[in-house]
């Protein structure tokens, strides 16, 4: 075999050797694809859920307003109903809003890093928002204990109404750290969609190495 064979069949095998990275490469990008297509699909299912459990919070609350079942007597001791029935309301305009705009993200393997990249942008989108929300729901949660306080302080006396008071409110702040403790405000959807990123990250680097070999 001369010299011209040689470098014939090395180019021959230099171009399959491309054809099937080329082929790996999108097998890969085929399979993070459809991935972050079932991690949106999981964002959605959880959307749905918040947005169900919220709307039956949100009736329960309206019943509260309307049937008065604690037997209110002053304007003041409606404040934590009120500041939860407004909280379900916007978590349930936050989730539809993002929900809706997820749903216009187009995941596609041409461009698939700006799709995940969009996806992040939405979901992160009410961050702010839905802080300042779950911020008034907890704070709501404190306060519901405190609107009974003036009617127990009558019935009872200070002491008791006072302990009475600090025992549920310890109860709601217990509760809230021990669900932060176990990750009930984990994003595990978006940690993969970013693992996702990494992944595809890793594939273009991969790739502009074996070219310029």
């Amino acid at each position: 075999m001369n010299i011209t064979d040689i470098k014939a069949t090395w180019l021959e095998y230099d171009k399959k050797l491309q054809e099937t990275q080329t082929l790996n490469q999108k097998l890969i990008t085929s399979m993070i694809s459809e991935r972050s297509r079932s991690r949106v699909a999981g964002i959605q299912r959880q959307f749905a859920g918040t947005a169900a459990l919220t709307f039956f919070w949100l009736t329960v609350i309206i019943a509260i307003l309307l049937g008065n079942p604690f037997d209110y007597t002053r304007a003041i001791e409606y404040a934590p109903v009120v500041l939860l029935a407004l909280s379900f309301i916007s978590i349930l305009i936050l989730t539809g809003t993002a929900s809706t705009a997820l749903r216009k993200v187009n995941i596609n393997q041409t461009s698939l890093a700006g799709s995940i990249n969009e996806i992040i942008r939405v979901y992160h989108k009410p961050d702010r928002f839905l802080k300042m929300t779950v911020i008034a729901m907890f704070s709501a949660g404190l306060m519901f204990p405190l609107s009974f306080l003036p009617r127990k302080i009558e019935k009872v006396g200070v002491g008791t109404a006072v302990i009475d008071t600090i025992i549920p409110m310890t109860i709601s702040l217990l509760l809230y750290f021990a669900a932060v403790k176990l990750g009930a405000f984990k994003q595990k959807h978006i940690e993969g969609l970013k693992g996702d990123l990494d992944e595809l990250a890793e594939l273009k680097a991969l790739s502009n190495d074996l070219t310029n070999t």
